[in-house]
């Protein structure tokens, strides 16, 4: 008899009646100090379902460079996600079949093939890798991270043990992987891969790796680069007719001018040659990323991503002629209730989310694996399973529709976020719309409660300001203020002066955060790890930070909030509104 676990697997049911669509949210794993990330997803016969995935407690996705603790579990199901079985812990686990997580050819041969992203190397190895153009990363730990080499798994028929090998290919600077790949009908393999062929390229590429030989030889081929998009993670799909799609996530490259509201698009390329060469890139109506493809029973086409602004949750949208369009005015919505409270450990950001995989249920459903995070902050593993009519709430915009339009006509003070109030996004984050090209000055107003004067005062304050649709802890920004010392820091309104001005557009969304710095031995160091340590500023009422509750005070208009800005062309007297 197989056990249920019910501490592991929380079953959500929110849309189960008969004759109606159907959806049932459930999570798979979540653990309070883990960040739970990237699931895999394997069918096999009769609806076994696997699901892989990886966790750590640095909140990162640079694996064991971080450091911190980490680790990989799996998943069992052997009956289309109903109930679930952990590997090493339930009995009535079974292993995936090796053909599954394999690019597997008609003789049995399997190829496991992708870069080694963030390889952990030596420090004194940098000048070495920088000489060769391998662009790399440093640590403070001492050691560096680089994704500069291709590593194969190939097990030919009746061997029992894959042979491993570093691809030799083209130079490239760095390579990441996304997409699990496809084996043509003449055994051509192909696996989608990303990244920079030299480190001065101006924007990232989509790649395939592509064998003719079962694995023996590879070639590098371009499936998307124009040097002004940063295309990057993508999927492939293998049509009937001998079509094979690429869907791409793209964004602004590092030293061109994509403008925010052109990012965020999936862009699509195909070929015809069996892979050789890719035309007919194009940006499709789809926002969201990254993407992954499904081919369903009745020949359409499914398309699942993770959907990065508000609602933050995950979509899909569906192709009903082989690729060329999409119905993004019907997107189905899966979810919409991404909202975490904060960093922390095993803490993710209200845009850390997304990474869907869906496969087809013997009985026309759909099951569609992803990684989340909720309003208690912890980032975890969840599915949906959902029938084919069920679009989601009516009430929410689809597609283009949903993209917001820029509004020159609002005063440069306003207070923006979710329903124009005050809105904490994680951290002390907030959101606004600049009506001029330039910010000289952004005010914060923080409350006596942030000034605790029985804790020892060792943290200054700077604003730093970033580029639309970057709004997590670790992307760059566009630049930074001064920072105010420990004695300069007052309860009320503070002002965050930028020394040349920032540039922005007007009527584009940009956000800000409110970073600490330690000032502890004179020395100004940025803490990483959010605002801890002796001094924690109060938001929530005088809640502390990290208390699993709404950082912004209130959800209400009407309410006044803890924490609150404004943001000024040029520099200027701050606000004179008192301070509760």
């Amino acid at each position: 008899m197989i056990k249920k676990l019910i501490p592991l697997l929380l079953l959500v049911v929110t849309a189960v009646l008969a004759g109606e669509p159907m959806k049932k949210d459930m999570v798979l794993y979540r653990h309070e100090g883990r960040y739970s990330a990237f699931p895999s997803l394997f069918k096999g016969e009769g609806d076994q379902l696997w699901v892989g995935f990886g966790w750590n407690t640095t909140r990162s996705h640079y694996g064991k460079a971080a450091g911190g603790e980490r680790g990989s579990i799996s998943l069992y199901s052997p009956d289309g996600g109903e109930t679930w079985l952990r590997k090493g812990k339930d009995e009535g686990y079974k292993d995936r079949p090796a053909q599954l997580a394999s690019l597997t050819c008609r003789d049995g041969t399997r190829v496991s093939i992708g870069p080694i992203m963030h390889e952990v190397l030596p420090g004194e190895k940098k000048n070495e890798l920088v000489q060769r153009g391998i662009a790399v990363k440093e640590w403070k730990a001492g050691h560096i991270s680089a994704s500069y080499r291709v590593r194969m798994y190939r097990t030919l028929p009746g061997e029992k043990r894959a042979t491993k090998t570093i691809v030799k290919l083209p130079h490239f600077a760095s390579m990441g992987g996304f997409g699990f790949g496809v084996v043509l009908p003449d055994d051509t393999i192909l696996k989608p891969v990303y990244g920079l062929k030299a480190i001065d390229d101006p924007a990232t590429r989509s790649w395939v790796l592509r064998s003719t030989n079962k694995g023996k030889t590879w070639d590098l081929i371009d499936t998307a680069y124009n040097g002004v998009n940063g295309f990057n993670e993508s999927d492939l799909l293998a049509l009937p007719g001998g079509r094979i799609l690429c869907m791409i996530r793209a964004y602004g490259g590092k030293q061109t001018d994509v403008q925010p509201r052109e990012q965020g698009w999936l862009w699509q390329s195909h070929s015809d040659d069996g892979g050789k060469t890719w035309t007919g890139l194009h940006r499709t109506d789809i926002w969201g990323y990254p993407p992954t493809l499904l081919l369903l029973e009745n020949g359409d086409i499914l398309c699942s991503y993770g959907y990065r602004r508000g609602p933050f949750g995950i979509r899909a949208c569906f192709s009903h002629d082989g690729g060329k369009t999409w119905d993004v005015e019907n997107e189905i919505i899966l979810r919409a209730d991404a909202l975490p409270d904060g960093p922390g450990r095993g803490k993710g950001s209200i845009g850390d989310l997304g990474y869907p995989r869906s496969v087809q249920l013997s009985d026309g459903t759909i099951f569609t694996v992803y990684y989340i995070t909720l309003g208690d902050g912890v980032t975890h593993i969840a599915a949906t399973k959902w029938s084919l009519d069920y679009r989601g709430p009516a009430d929410l915009a689809r597609g283009p529709a949903a993209i917001p339009g820029p509004d020159p006509s609002l005063p440069p003070e306003l207070i923006t976020g979710e329903g124009n109030t005050v809105e904490l996004r994680y951290g002390l984050m907030q959101t606004f719309i600049p009506v001029k090209p330039q910010i000289k000055m952004i005010a914060v107003r923080i409350s006596k409660e942030s000034l605790r004067p029985d804790l020892t005062h060792t943290h200054g304050l700077r604003v730093v300001v970033r580029k639309p649709n970057e709004k997590t802890w670790w992307t760059k920004f566009l630049s930074e203020s001064g920072t105010l010392k420990p004695d300069e820091v007052k309860a009320g309104w503070n002002a965050f002066v930028f020394k040349k001005p920032v540039e922005v557009t007007p009527g584009e969304t940009y956000a800000f955060t409110l970073y600490n710095n330690d000032f502890i031995g004179g020395k100004e160091t940025r803490l990483k790890d959010g605002l801890t340590g002796d001094h924690r500023w109060y938001v929530n009422g005088g809640k502390p930070f990290g208390s699993h509750n709404y950082p912004n005070g209130s959800r209400d208009p009407q309410v006044e909030q803890d924490l609150a800005f404004k943001v000024y062309a040029e520099e200027g007297p701050l606000p004179t509104d008192p301070v509760e």
